[in-house]
């Protein structure tokens, strides 16, 4: 599955998709012309409060266009100039101190390369406007499936699609550190206004408990080097998606964060394996369960030991076993044969539910996206991004 990450990426594919349908059908000299062509962009930002609309000097005004992003202050002229960008669709966005951040796209065409300049204008409104109302929330995220606490999703971009009785436009802004947010929109001054509130995607590490990864071979009970674990997954989180993408995770009973390995078996034996490990009520263990045996016979002292991991807390447990005149681990484990015993040192503190290492399952994300507000009001409008919806690698 793939997943598109931002409006830059989609814009791309578009122009690359329109590129490829051009050569398929005949590509042109004028196509390779335009493709060869730039144009000088300039953005004037001015301020919408003001009766004058006088322009907005020091305003930041990021450009991004195929992947690529600049970002120029705007002068006294409230000019911001992007020289030389190519055909194709782009997107901007424009803060400046006691103004809404705002953003939007547009598309330069062979016609305005023709014209050697495109110019837009971007009216900011100011933050001290009569018609405003306030939207604020909290964005958590899940990046450690191993708690039962939700994460904060920080510096993720919230977008509002504001439909104004002047036309529809879309104001922007980031959560702090905590994962909050609030901002002012401008609204309709005599009439309801509908909002709808978009929240960005964005890609970053998850802690997670797995048994294995996808493109692992293997598995403990085949394989007692591969290990059950946590580790950091690059996971996607984003809202906008629908249910055929939401990506599991290993259930709470499927990750062991509890097992016992074996010493290995003499070079002609088979190897030993512990699939269960028993823990009391106070965390000591007490008791372990064979898949198989092996086979030790040759074993050099007779001792075989058991190391106990814990990927959930505990220490201090020891199992040695003495084969005695059997070369069966298990059978000399209970004692079966002539001089086989064991010592079992239970420790302290182990997880006493085994299969419990990802405290949480799959979280689809959830939001509320559609607002209808008035001049003044505060809306609360929370979101959370669930467990991710996207990992490259696939863990079991």
């Amino acid at each position: 599955m793939k997943r598109t990450f931002n409006i830059v990426a989609g814009a791309l594919l578009v122009v690359l998709a329109t590129i490829v349908i051009s050569c398929k059908d005949q590509f042109t000299e004028q196509d390779a012309l335009n493709a060869q062509q730039q144009i000088d962009l300039a953005l004037y930002i001015v301020n919408q409060s003001d009766p004058v609309q006088g322009p907005i000097n020091g305003a930041t005004v990021i450009f991004s266009q195929n992947g690529v992003s600049k970002t120029v202050t705007t002068d006294a002229t409230g000019a911001a100039l992007f020289p030389k960008i190519k055909v194709g669709d782009f997107i901007y966005s424009v803060a400046a101190t006691n103004f809404i951040s705002t953003a939007g796209t547009g598309s330069a065409s062979s016609t305005n390369f023709r014209e050697g300049q495109m110019t837009i204008t971007v009216a900011m409104i100011s933050t001290s406007d009569a018609d405003l109302a306030t939207v604020k929330g909290t964005l958590t995220v899940d990046t450690d499936a191993t708690n039962l606490t939700r994460e904060v999703a920080g510096a993720v971009d919230v977008f509002f699609d504001v439909y104004l009785n002047s036309g529809q436009r879309t104001f922007t802004i980031k959560t702090d550190a905590s994962g909050n947010y609030l901002m002012k929109v401008p609204v309709n001054s005599t009439s309801t206004t509908t909002i709808v509130v978009r929240y960005g995607d964005f890609e970053t590490n998850q802690t997670i408990a797995l048994n294995q990864y996808g493109d692992e071979t293997g598995s403990f009970t085949t394989v007692p080097q591969l290990l059950p674990r946590k580790d950091v997954v690059k996971t996607l989180f984003s809202m906008s998606t629908d249910g055929s993408q939401y990506i599991n995770i290993p259930s709470a009973f499927n990750v062991r964060s509890l097992y016992a390995i074996v010493d290995a078996a003499p070079a002609a034996g088979t190897l030993a394996i512990i699939n269960g490990v028993t823990v009391n009520s106070s965390g000591q263990i007490t008791d372990v369960s064979f898949l198989t045996g092996g086979n030790y016979t040759g074993d050099a002292d007779g001792k075989v030991n058991v190391t106990f991991t814990s990927l959930d807390g505990g220490s201090g447990a020891t199992l040695q076993i003495t084969l005695g005149n059997n070369s069966n681990v298990q059978n000399a484990y209970f004692g079966l044969g002539t001089g086989a015993s064991k010592v079992l040192v239970g420790g302290s503190g182990y997880p006493t539910s085994n299969f419990s290492l990802n405290k949480i399952s799959t979280r689809t994300p959830s939001a509320r996206t559609l607002l209808t507000v008035t001049k003044g009001t505060i809306t609360v409008a929370n979101g959370d991004y669930g467990t991710g919806i996207y990992r490259p690698r696939q863990i079991f």
